[in-house]
This record gives structure tokens, C-alpha cells and sequence, in this order.
């Protein structure tokens, strides 16, 4: 069955470098010449419903974490590398049209990046692409979602595959996953 839920759908194509320079905020999660392969897992137990083990894939190894903190206005996540260091913070903007978040050095002195979901096609396809600049710019990932797993079913929680492109910050494609599911959690509240 591979990384789709349904014979019927077809992987997308394999993904190419899109820049000859790196792309994303931490050149240690961006340095990789093949794709890569992410498995996004929603953590069960956890008293914000937020939190994300995020592991490579191909070996099963954790390759970030996200932790969301309980009772946050802003709905404040931290992005935790496999040792436990907080890479950067990812708070939700209040007041903007659309939804919106922006994310942080670890003592949120500095802002270092801003996602705006803005999807073309249909998150409940199971399916996304993330581009650069615009809908048709260069690939860089690809988000798959599990569907209807017993994870799902029982507990509500989600799991996604996010295939990133060579020479892309991967932790930054996982943090716009998340970014996406937490939109599609508040379509359905």
C-alpha cells in the first residue's frame, strides 16, 4: 500500500533539488542531496492533543519532536531536535484575516519565519504539496496522510508522511505540516 491509503492514487513524482542553494533556516536540517522522508505521528496522552513525535521514515529513528504547551492563548509549540534543544518556537498569530503562525529563536527574541495556510486542492484528499513562492513554484514537499488508521479511529489522532526535497529544511516543511494540521483541527471544531 506504501505511503497513500488507496491503490488508486499514485505517488507523486520523485523530488528534485529546487535551488542549488539551501533552502529554510537551519542548514543542519537542509543539507541532505536525496529526499527524505519524515512519518508525523500525533503523541498519544498528551494534554494538549498537539504534540508530534517525528520520526525519519526510513529507519524509524526520532528526528524532531513538537511539543505543544497546555493552555497557550497562542497555542505555542516548541520544535525539539532528537537531543531535546529547542530549534525554534511556533506561536499562532491572534489577530490576522488568515490563519497564521510564526515561529521563533528558542528565547523568542527574533522572528524567524511566518506560515500562512493558504491550500490549493483538499487537505481531506489526503494529499498537499508545498512550493516555493507560489502554487506553481517548485516543489519542495509532499504531505500524505494515514487515513482511517485505528489510531484515528480511537483516538483521534493523526499521522502524516511528508516527503521533503533535496537541499529543503526539513524541519521547517514539518513545521508547516503541523501548521496544517492545526488548521484543519479548527475547520472541524
Amino acid at each position: 500500500m506504501g505511503l497513500f491509503s488507496s491503490s488508486n492514487d499514485q505517488p507523486p513524482p520523485p523530488l528534485q533539488r529546487p535551488s542549488q542553494s539551501l533552502i529554510g533556516i537551519s542548514p543542519a536540517y537542509a543539507n541532505h542531496d536525496h529526499q527524505i522522508v519524515l512519518k508525523l505521528q500525533e503523541r498519544r496522552l498528551s494534554f494538549s492533543g498537539d504534540d508530534f513525535h517525528i520520526l525519519d521514515a526510513a529507519t524509524g529513528n526520532p528526528f524532531l519532536h513538537c511539543e505543544a504547551k497546555t493552555f497557550s492563548l497562542h497555542r505555542r509549540k516548541e520544535f525539539l531536535d532528537a537531543q531535546g534543544n529547542v530549534l525554534f518556537v511556533m506561536k499562532k498569530k491572534i489577530l490576522s484575516i488568515h490563519t497564521t503562525f510564526e515561529a521563533y529563536t528558542p528565547d523568542e527574541s527574533k522572528l524567524l519565519f511566518t506560515v500562512k495556510t493558504a491550500l490549493r486542492g483538499d487537505f481531506f484528499d489526503r494529499k498537499a504539496s508545498i512550493n516555493l513562492g507560489s502554487p506553481d513554484g517548485p516543489p519542495l514537499g509532499h504531505i500524505s496522510r494515514s487515513f482511517l488508521n485505528g489510531r484515528e479511529i480511537i483516538f483521534d489522532q493523526q499521522t502524516y508522511y511528508l516527503t521533503v526535497a533535496p537541499g529543503v529544511d526539513a524541519a521547517l516543511l514539518a513545521a508547516i505540516c503541523v501548521c496544517l494540521d492545526e488548521k484543519e483541527n479548527e475547520n472541524h471544531n
